[in-house]
C-alpha cells in the first residue's frame, strides 16, 4: 500500500500559444455558425455510465471529431479552442496519433500525411505524439515511412544536445530553455528528450533527458508541483507523464514516472469536487475564471472519477479545450494500451474523504528572482465533500521563478465551490472567486489578441485560512505588467491609455436567488438577483450572506481603497448583462469607477474581507445563512496602518468542532515602490511580512498533505539507481 493508502486506511504563453494567435480582442458569444453534425452542439454525445467501454467510446468520438474539424469535414463545438483553421503543429501530430488510435493502427497513410505537414518532431507539444506512434504502431508503417520517421526522431533528439542540465532551472536547447518551475513545458522537454534519445540511441539526448528528470525531482522536494491545480496545465502535464510512464526504457524509469503520476493524481483526487466536476481550491493558471473547467476534465472522465460525465462545452464557453482537442489522444492512448496508468484505489479514495484539508508549497526557492517568498507560498483547501470547498493561496503565481518575470494574469487564488446537486455542465454554477479587473468585465470573456486568453490584474495576495474561515487581502498595483499582456499607461489594448475602471470583484452565483445584506447598524435587507440588471450600493463593514445548493456563506467587507485621483471608492452588489448571461453577479469594489488613468502612486489599492463557508442543514438555507451572518458580523476586526505596515486581524469566528479562531495578515505598504527584486521597473512582490493563526506564525510542510499527513511522497533522486 502506498503512503496514500495508509492515510486513507487511517482516516477513511508565448511558447504555449505561438501557433494559436488571433488578430483581435473578442468577446465570446454564442456561435452563429451552421451546425452540421450532431457532435458539434457541445461535443460528442455522453454515453451512459462510466464503464471502460463507455469512456473509450466517447474519447474515440472526441479524437475523431478533432481530426474531422482539421480535415474540414466537420464543425467543432461552439467556442472550442480547436476551431482555428488551418490546423498546424500539435494538432497535426496529435491528429496522426488519433487517426491510428481510431483505426486500430490501420490508417498509416493519413497519419504519415499529417506528420509530414506538421513541421517535424518538436521538443514540446509538436513532439509528444511521435514516440507513441513509433512504439505502438511503428510496425504498421512500410519501410520507407519507418526510415523517414527515424530521421525525424534523430533531428528531434539533436534538440537535446548541449544542455547545461546540471542546473535545475533549465531544459531545452543549450543554456536557454524552460524554467523547471514551468511544469507543463518542462515536462514535455524532459519526456521528449528521454524518448527521442532512446528511440534513436542518442546517448547525449538520453543523458540530458534523465538529468532533467533528476532536476525535476530535486526541485519538487521543496516546491511540490509549482504549476499547481491548473484545469488546463495538469492536463498537459499528465499527457507528458503518461508518455514517460508508457515508453521510457531505462530500468526504474517507469516506477519513477508512476510515483510522479501517483503524486499528481493524489493532488487532483484530494481537491476533486464532484458536484462541479472540477478540482477545487486555488489554481495556478485557469482560463475559465467562473467555472474552472479545462482539459483536465478529460483525464478525470477517462479515469472514471465518481460524478464525472463526458466533457462538454459550456454555454458561451470562454476556453473549451476538452470536447474535441487533439491532445485528448493521450487519455485515449492510456486506455487503449493494456498496461496504461490507472489511478490507484487508495489515491482515488482521497476524493471520498468527508472532510479534508489539502496543503502544499509551490515555490521551490527561499525567494524568487521576483521577490516571491516561499514561506508564504502555501496553497490551502478545505473540502466538505459534496457540500462546499473553499481554498486560497498567498503569493501571486509566476511561471518562471529563477529569472525576472511577470505576474500570471489567470491565477485563481481564492475559490469556493458550491455543492449543487445535478449541476448542468452546459450552464454550471459559478464559483466564488476574487478577480481584480481593469475592463469592468471580470468574467474572463474578453480575450487579449496575441494569446487569445483572458486576463486579470495581479492580486498581490495576503491570505490566511483555517478550515472554512478565510481572511483575504489583496493589493492592486496599477504599474504592473502581466505575463503576455501590455497594461502600462501608454500602450494597453483595447482601450488606449485608460482602463475602463479599476476594481476588485468577488464573483457570486445567480443561483442563490437572493443575497442578504446586514449593515453595521444590524438592519438586514434582501437583494433579488433574478430580476434583470441591478446595482445595490453597499458600505464597507456590511456583511452579505447567501446559500446555493447544499452550501452557504457569509462575507464581510473590511477594507476598500480609492485611488489618488478618486479617493472615494464605491462598493456595490452588481448584476450586469454580461455576468447575468453567465449566471454570475458580483460584489464589486470600485477603487475608481469609470475610465481610469493609472497613476504612479496607485501601487497599493487594498481590498479585504473575511469569509466563512458552511452547510445548509435540516432547518433550511435561510437559517444557515443567518447563523453565518451572525458568526461573521460578531467577529472582532482590527485594521491598523502604522509606520508603513498594515496589520489586519479577525478574531472570534467559530470554526466548526474547534471553537473560535484568530487570523492575522501583515503587509509592508512601502515595498511596492522599489526593492532589490522587482519584476518590473516599478514593483516588487516582497510585501507580506506575517501570516498568523491564533497568534502563531503560520508554517507549513513543503509537500502535499491531506489532513496533515503526507501523501504519495516523491522519490528522492539521490536514493535512486535510475540516475
Amino acid at each position: 500500500m502506498t503512503g496514500v493508502g495508509m492515510l486513507v486506511a487511517g482516516l477513511i504563453f508565448a511558447q504555449e500559444t505561438a501557433a494559436d494567435t488571433v488578430s483581435s480582442i473578442h468577446r465570446n458569444t454564442e456561435s452563429t455558425r451552421q451546425i452540421d453534425d450532431a457532435r458539434t452542439t457541445r461535443g460528442c454525445p455522453s454515453p451512459e455510465g462510466l464503464s471502460r467501454e463507455a469512456r473509450m467510446q466517447w474519447l474515440t468520438c472526441a479524437v475523431t471529431l478533432g481530426n474531422d474539424v482539421c480535415a474540414g469535414t466537420a464543425v467543432g463545438p461552439a467556442h472550442s479552442t480547436n476551431d482555428k483553421l488551418p490546423c498546424g503543429g500539435r494538432q497535426l501530430t496529435n491528429g496522426a496519433l488519433g487517426r491510428l488510435l481510431a483505426s486500430n493502427g490501420s490508417d498509416t497513410e493519413r497519419a504519415m500525411a499529417l506528420l509530414k505537414q506538421s513541421g517535424g518532431a518538436g521538443s514540446t507539444f509538436n513532439g509528444q505524439s511521435w514516440p507513441a506512434i513509433w512504439y505502438t504502431y511503428g510496425d504498421r508503417f512500410n519501410e520507407t515511412s519507418r526510415v523517414w520517421l527515424m530521421e525525424e526522431f534523430k533531428k528531434g533528439a539533436a534538440q537535446f544536445h548541449g544542455n547545461v542540465t546540471q542546473r535545475a532551472d533549465r531544459s531545452g536547447t543549450g543554456d536557454i530553455g524552460t524554467d523547471v518551475s514551468y511544469n507543463n513545458m518542462y515536462d514535455m522537454n524532459m519526456v521528449n528528450g528521454i524518448l527521442f534519445g532512446e528511440i534513436t540511441g542518442d546517448e547525449e539526448a538520453i543523458k540530458n533527458g534523465y538529468q532533467l528528470l533528476r532536476n525535476w525531482l530535486e526541485y519538487a522536494q521543496t516546491s511540490d508541483i509549482h504549476e499547481f491545480s491548473s484545469p488546463t496545465y495538469y492536463w498537459v502535464q499528465i499527457n507528458a507523464l503518461y508518455s514517460g510512464y508508457l515508453y521510457a526504457k531505462r530500468p526504474g524509469a517507469r516506477e519513477v514516472f508512476q510515483a510522479i503520476l501517483d503524486h499528481t493524481w493524489s493532488d487532483i483526487a484530494a481537491n476533486y469536487f464532484a458536484p462541479s466536476q472540477t478540482i477545487s481550491g486555488p489554481h495556478s493558471r485557469d482560463y475559465d475564471f467562473l467555472f474552472g473547467h479545462g482539459g483536465l476534465q478529460t483525464h478525470l472522465y477517462a479515469q472514471g472519477f465518481q460524478g464525472m460525465t463526458a466533457p462538454v462545452c459550456e454555454l458561451n464557453d470562454t476556453h473549451c479545450e476538452r470536447a474535441d482537442d487533439e491532445q485528448n489522444v493521450f487519455a485515449l492512448l492510456n486506455l487503449v494500451i493494456a498496461d496504461g496508468y490507472t489511478v490507484p484505489n487508495d489515491v482515488r479514495a482521497l476524493s471520498q474523504l468527508d472532510r479534508r484539508t489539502v496543503s502544499a508549497a509551490w515555490i521551490g526557492q527561499k525567494v524568487t528572482a521576483n521577490g516571491n517568498q516561499a514561506r508564504f507560498a502555501q496553497r490551502y483547501n478545505f473540502v466538505a465533500r459534496d457540500i462546499f470547498a473553499i481554498g486560497s493561496a498567498s503569493q501571486d503565481y509566476i511561471t518562471n521563478t529563477h529569472t525576472k518575470y511577470f505576474p500570471g494574469p489567470q491565477d485563481k487564488l481564492v475559490d469556493m465551490e458550491w455543492g449543487v446537486p445535478n449541476m448542468s455542465m452546459v450552464t454550471p454554477v459559478p464559483a466564488l472567486t476574487v478577480i481584480p479587473d481593469y475592463l469592468d468585465a471580470p468574467y474572463g470573456h474578453i480575450h487579449e489578441p496575441t494569446t487569445d486568453k483572458p486576463s486579470h490584474l495581479a492580486l498581490h495576495p495576503g491570505m490566511v485560512q483555517h478550515r472554512e474561515v478565510l481572511l483575504a487581502s489583496t493589493s492592486i498595483n496599477a504599474q504592473d505588467t502581466l505575463d503576455g499582456f501590455v497594461l502600462n499607461t501608454s500602450t494597453r489594448a483595447p482601450f488606449g491609455d485608460q482602463w475602463e475602471s479599476v476594481s476588485t470583484n468577488v464573483i457570486l452565483p445567480v443561483e442563490a436567488g437572493q443575497i442578504f445584506v446586514s449593515s453595521e447598524n444590524n438592519l438586514t435587507r434582501r437583494v433579488n438577483l433574478q430580476g434583470g440588471p441591478f446595482v445595490e450600493i453597499l458600505s464597507v463593514g456590511d456583511t452579505i450572506g447567501l446559500s446555493v445548493g447544499r452550501a452557504a456563506a457569509a462575507l464581510r467587507i473590511i477594507t476598500l481603497d480609492g485611488t489618488t485621483n478618486n479617493p472615494t471608492p464605491t462598493l456595490a452588489l452588481k448584476g450586469d448583462s454580461d455576468g447575468l448571461a453567465l449566471g454570475a453577479v458580483r460584489l464589486v469594489g470600485y477603487h475608481s469607477r469609470g475610465r481610469y488613468q493609472p497613476a504612479m502612486s496607485d501601487v497599493n489599492l487594498r481590498f479585504a474581507f473575511v469569509l466563512k463557508a458552511g452547510s445548509v442543514g435540516p432547518s433550511g438555507p435561510e437559517e444557515a445563512v443567518q447563523k453565518l451572518l451572525t458568526d461573521v458580523k460578531c467577529a472582532r476586526v482590527t485594521s491598523i496602518s502604522s509606520n508603513g505596515v498594515w496589520k489586519l486581524q479577525v478574531s472570534g469566528i467559530p470554526v466548526d468542532g474547534e471553537g473560535p479562531v484568530s487570523l492575522t495578515v501583515e503587509r509592508n505598504l512601502s515595498c511596492a515602490f522599489g526593492g532589490s527584486r522587482n519584476q518590473t521597473s516599478h514593483t516588487s512582490w516582497n510585501c507580506l511580512t506575517s501570516r498568523q493563526i491564533n497568534a502563531s506564525e503560520l508554517s507549513f510542510p513543503t509537500n502535499l498533505r491531506v489532513n496533515g499527513a503526507a501523501v504519495a511522497p516523491l522519490p528522492k533522486p539521490d536514493l535512486l539507481t535510475l540516475f
